[in-house]
């Protein structure tokens, strides 16, 4: 099921007219195409019973439910010639984006080597090569590569010994610029896969990071004196290296966003790598630098433009979801904040997707929900059994979340010790002085050489405070100061609102 649910929604998002042809109306087909489109089903138990009232192992159910995904794949494949044509037609001025013209080349490539195969390379040498000038156009260089190949081959088959040569040539050329650009990927996925689930900042990360920044710009300069094909691209990993290396570190702000300016510009100079993808990737970035700013208001209207162009169906709404939330909790609206903040909570826990996340995502969504937990029990109490039903009337601690998050021991880790120090001091347990000290071994450990002010100087307060027992007279004269600028991803909510929450709980605490 989970096939036929992603194939659905991908093709949600063409307007394919030939749909209709493959799937007709009322056929039972296009009745579970159509629910499973709508979300109305979300499993095999919920189509079976839809279509036959049965289970899913009805022989049935499992061969229309097969025949369906191979009809799907074959909409899939003619889905970017569909859109292409529907384009030319209307006369629209879009450009398409490199994604998109890279599965349109392909397509035409296949029909080329369907011609080469019986050895009629007439028509194919015209198809490769428009392919082949669309390609340099596009900054395409392994479609460029195969168009070069094949050329090779025809001009082989026509016997002219020069002109394979040439292109013996130029797919050599081709295939160095394409192993240059292989490697920087690399770099960047690996680089990905280290900081997807870490909120904390990393000096080994950072090194990395400018290490893969420095090989980027000397290799794009090469190509760009060259004017190779491949410098636009290059370019574009050195503005991710070079986000990256400064989000690891306590950046100046003027270098964040210098970075995200250039990294737009350069899109507006090649826009065609302006992709959904990379343009939310720059989004992202956009929306760190305001938040790094203390600029709360203009990263909520990115993240709202952020936010039309993801989906839970493609997971990559949970990260938008992540900073909506965070956001709303640090504006100068708390009372406004603090309610959407939880509509969008209760929002991502109910969504279908949330199951298939990963143990990271989901432990690091359990904490905003604890941090959120103690927000409602300070400004409106009647609201935690709705929005924060995990911690409602339970043993507190033992619902906060455990491995692996707290492997991120400058990220989340801090966070979950903070959130657990409030619980005790919520629940009047009493055990301050131990877990100060705690807390205090691993700021030594782990904190002691941040370059996060805020963080540091938050994690003593906390410490001070409790080693003093949250006692009143102590609080009043031991004020949290903080730089009101440095916003960094460890950093659930604001600070100073954690410090009026302690002392709202501490009138409460010495009342009763």
């Amino acid at each position: 099921m989970d096939l036929l649910l992603e194939l659905a929604f991908i093709l949600s998002k063409y307007p394919l007219k030939s749909l209709d042809q493959v799937l007709s109306k009322d056929s039972k087909m296009r009745r579970l195409f159509d629910a499973v489109s709508k979300g109305v089903i979300q499993n095999d138990e919920e189509a079976s019973h839809f279509l036959y009232e049965t289970s899913p192992s009805d022989k049935r159910y499992l061969m229309l439910k097969r025949n369906l995904i191979n009809k799907l794949f074959e909409l899939l494949l003619s889905s970017d010639l569909e859109v292409e044509k529907k384009i030319r037609k209307s006369k629209r001025k879009d450009i398409f984006n490199q994604e998109e013209t890279k599965f349109l080349a392909n397509q035409y490539l296949i029909i080329a080597d369907k011609l080469l195969i019986q050895n009629v390379y007439h028509n194919a040498e015209k198809i490769i090569e428009r392919v082949r000038q669309k390609a340099k156009e596009y900054h395409l260089i392994e479609t460029e590569w195969e168009c070069v190949r094949k050329l090779r081959t025809i001009y082989a088959l026509k016997g002219f010994a020069n002109e394979t040569e040439k292109y013996t040539l130029e797919a050599q050329e081709l295939r160095e610029e394409m192993i240059f650009l292989d490697n920087l990927k690399s770099y960047w996925e690996v680089m990905q896969a280290k900081t997807k689930f870490f909120i904390g900042q990393y000096s080994e990360w950072e090194a990395e990071a400018y290490a893969a920044e420095k090989l980027t710009e000397k290799y794009y300069k090469k190509y760009e004196e060259d004017e190779k094909n491949t410098h636009p691209l290059a370019k574009l990993y050195g503005f991710r290296f070079r986000n990256t290396r400064l989000l690891q570190s306590q950046p100046k702000l003027d270098d964040l966003q210098k970075n995200t300016n250039d990294w737009q510009e350069h899109f507006q100079i090649y826009p065609h790598l302006n992709t959904p993808t990379r343009n939310l990737e720059l989004l992202i970035a956009q929306i760190y630098t305001h938040r790094y700013a203390g600029e709360f208001l203009q990263a909520l209207q990115l993240i709202k433009k952020a936010t039309k162009l993801t989906t839970y169906q493609a997971f990559n709404k949970f990260k938008i979801q992540e900073l909506y939330f965070d956001t709303l909790l640090k504006i100068n609206e708390p009372k406004h904040g603090y309610k959407q903040a939880a509509l969008i909570l209760l929002e991502v826990l109910q969504t279908p997707q949330f199951e298939r996340l990963d143990k990271w995502d989901k432990s690091s969504w359990r904490l905003r929900e604890a941090y959120l937990f103690l927000i409602l029990e300070d400004k409106d109490p009647k609201l935690v059994k709705k929005f924060t039903p995990n911690f409602y009337q339970k043993n507190l601690l033992l619902q906060l979340p455990d491995e692996p998050i707290t492997k991120d021991k400058t990220g989340y880790n801090i966070i979950r010790i903070w959130i657990k120090l409030l619980f005790l001091f919520y629940t009047k347990m009493e055990d301050f002085t131990s877990e100060a000290n705690n807390f205090r071994n691993y700021y030594q450990r782990h904190l002691k050489d941040s370059k996060d002010e805020r963080l540091r100087l938050f994690v003593l307060y906390l410490i001070k405070i409790a080693q003093n027992d949250f006692n009143p007279t102590f609080l009043e004269n031991n004020k949290l100061e903080l730089p009101q600028e440095n916003y960094n991803f460890t950093e659930f909510g604001c600070y100073e609102r954690i410090e009026e929450l302690i002392l709202n709980f501490m009138k409460k605490y010495f009342e009763n």
